[in-house]
């Protein structure tokens, strides 16, 4: 059927020539030149282009579906990253908050302790220094009652006179003598 229809025109175009209603100059020899072209290469070439065009629009399309599968794949691991990210950072948060609390914990304990240790060093010092101090005024009482038990035997026979003036600066200096130690 298509033959029919190129002799046809074939037959139209010869009859056309030869009655010279159409010129031939160069611009319609190149034009029936391409149109013959045209007419060949749709004819011979077109299951050829079909093929071809087929193939690489397959090509495409297998590209397209392996990119298309390897993005997939892709946000499913981002989203899988993310989530253990997340999870890793509660994690990572509570070990920090049970650690805060631990060391504050310890910390307070130890503070505890130090002052408890502290307090029991203190109060030990204080004991042994209350009791050299009562060891001191103990001697110290039993020097002045020994000497003033000699002072006033001795005194006492000798003169009464003289006894109260020196009794009185006796006393005057063992006042002074007990200020200065109490004031240690």
């Amino acid at each position: 059927m298509t033959y029919k229809k190129f002799e046809f025109f074939l037959l139209l175009t010869l009859i056309v020539f030869s009655k010279e209603i159409l010129v031939f100059n160069e611009e319609i020899l190149v034009l029936l030149s391409f149109i013959v072209f045209s007419f060949l290469f749709y004819n011979f070439t077109r299951d050829t282009i079909c093929i071809e065009l087929n193939l690489r629009s397959n090509k495409i399309k297998e590209e397209f579906d392996f990119y298309e599968e390897t993005r997939k794949k892709t946000l499913i691991h981002i989203i899988s990253y993310y989530s253990k990210q997340k999870l890793l950072s509660h994690k990572i948060k509570y070990i920090s908050t049970s650690i805060e609390e631990n060391i504050k914990f310890i910390l307070f304990n130890s503070f505890i302790l130090h002052t408890k240790l502290l307090n029991s060093n203190i109060n030990d010092k204080l004991l042994r220094l209350i009791l050299n101090e009562s060891k001191v005024i103990l001697l110290i009482q039993k020097k002045i009652n020994s000497q003033l038990f000699i002072f006033l035997t001795t005194n006492l026979i000798k003169n009464r006179l003289k006894y109260k003036q020196k009794f009185k600066k006796f006393l005057l200096s063992l006042v002074l003598s007990l200020s200065l130690l109490t004031s240690r």
